[in-house]
C-alpha cells in the first residue's frame, strides 16, 4: 500500500533543529506498512502543495 503524507509548516521549520525534531517525530508514527524494502522521499518547498505530491 503506498501513502503519501503531506504537512504544511511555516518557514520557521526550515532551522536546522526545528527540521531535524520535525522529521523524526513524522517519521517514527509512521510505522510499518506490508513488507520491506520502504522507500521514503521528503520534499521540502515547491509552488504547491499538488506539485509537491506529484514529486514525492
Amino acid at each position: 500500500a503506498n501513502k503519501s503524507y503531506l504537512f504544511q509548516e511555516t518557514k520557521a521549520i526550515l532551522n536546522p533543529t526545528s527540521i531535524m525534531t520535525f522529521l523524526e517525530e513524522k517519521i517514527a508514527s509512521l510505522g510499518t506498512a506490508a513488507c520491506p524494502p520502504y522507500h521514503l522521499a521528503v520534499v521540502i518547498g515547491g509552488t504547491s502543495a499538488e506539485f509537491a505530491l506529484k514529486t514525492a
